[in-house]
């Protein structure tokens, strides 16, 4: 389990006071239970809002700040909006015993994974494998959310994505595939494994984190609108995205639409909806994969195997002492009473501004964290 150090107190005044690198302290339950009540009044079923709740803190625990909390200011205007449904109907399009086709109609992307992973996980005790493809949804938030409900099973989770077009193929070409996620999580013997990835350079969230706080992006991350390299943030997001490796992290990024968008006969590359539109369909596509290792070499074997790898990981060196992803899987859940989330300035600000926009007494204040005393 991950916890953040609290670094933030309280004044006098009751407003909170900001951390030495000029972060804001919030109370995790106090954020989580304000999303929630946000999300509810606007329709969604209490456990779905959570879900979803939960999916954007995990995020911001983890260090993933492009899909934390920033996300959930966009996620309430679509829900007023009817850009997304707080109560859809996952529709099956086609059924077979190890494979389904849902229609998303317009569900929050974070509990359509959790659910499509449910239905995957199901297919996959009776068959071995369960796959799952999905339309019409919309941004998912993080894939290895959903990767990991297949490790609560004891199986192996497989998330693909597509996304709004954000990747070019190079200088003066256009915009046509997102930044496609893939997530993968295998049960080990004290946590899982998880891999979760895209093939842009960085994130769609860390380039309009940095637009928002008008801070200039790396050199390398991204092109302005006419295809020329830049450095700043607002033409960045305004304009593309380049791929890990070039041509071979765009075509990854093929690869993904073709499992997701094609295999579920939904919306592909520049068909996809923007993220940060508070008004269109989003129309993204999914697949989720589950594989129950009992069925095949035997979840001992897979321990035992992780271990083994993981040993070799070491031993070459190069890198921390683990694999990817077995520091970073924060349980909200457990998270102990009066932990701290830490959130910059400008996302704190517009957090409280969703928050009491349906007239809740939300303030930094209500929101803060409070010192723990010993």
């Amino acid at each position: 389990m991950s916890v953040l150090p609290n670094r933030t107190t309280v004044g006098a005044d009751g407003s909170s006071s900001r951390a030495p690198d000029g972060r804001i302290g919030l109370d995790v339950a106090a954020v989580l239970t304000a999303a929630t009540d946000a999300l509810g009044r606007l329709g969604v079923p209490e456990g779905d809002a959570r879900i979803t709740a939960t999916s954007l803190m995990r995020a911001e625990l983890d260090g993933a700040t492009g899909h934390g909390l920033m996300r959930l200011p966009v996620l309430l205007e679509r829900l007023r909006s009817g850009a997304s449904n707080p109560t859809p109907t996952l529709a099956v399009l086609h059924e077979a015993p190890a494979t389904l086709v849902l229609d998303a109609d317009r569900g929050i992307g974070q509990v359509v994974a959790v659910r499509a992973m449910e239905h995957a996980v199901e297919r996959a005790q009776q068959t071995g494998v369960g796959l799952v493809t999905v339309r019409d949804s919309t941004h998912m938030g993080r894939a290895r959310d959903a990767a990991l409900v297949a490790t609560d099973h004891d199986m192996v989770g497989l998330v693909l994505s597509n996304a709004s077009p954000r990747l070019v193929r190079g200088p003066g070409a256009g915009r046509l595939l997102g930044n496609n996620p893939i997530a993968c999580a295998v049960p080990g013997r004290e946590r899982p494994v998880v891999i979760d990835v895209s093939p842009g350079v960085t994130t769609v969230g860390s380039i309009r984190l940095a637009a928002l706080e008008n801070r200039p992006l790396p050199e390398g991350w991204a092109l302005d609108v006419d295809g020329v390299p830049t450095t700043d943030p607002q033409a960045g997001f305004a304009g593309g995205m380049l791929a890990i490796g070039g041509h071979k992290g765009w075509v990854l990024a093929l690869m993904m639409d073709l499992l997701t968008g094609v295999l579920s006969g939904g919306a592909i590359a520049g068909e996809v909806g923007p993220t940060q539109s508070t008004t269109r369909e989003q129309r993204v596509s999914h697949t989720f994969l589950a594989i129950d290792p009992a069925k095949l070499a035997g979840l001992a074997t897979v321990h035992d195997r992780v271990d083994a790898l993981r040993a070799m990981v070491i031993e070459a060196g190069g890198g921390p002492d683990r694999l990817p992803g077995e520091a970073s899987v924060v349980d909200v859940a457990t998270v102990p009473g009066r932990a701290t989330v830490h959130l910059r300035p400008a996302v704190a600000d517009a957090l409280v501004d969703a928050l009491r926009v349906d007239g809740d007494d939300v303030t930094l204040a209500t929101l803060a964290a409070v010192e723990a005393t010993s």
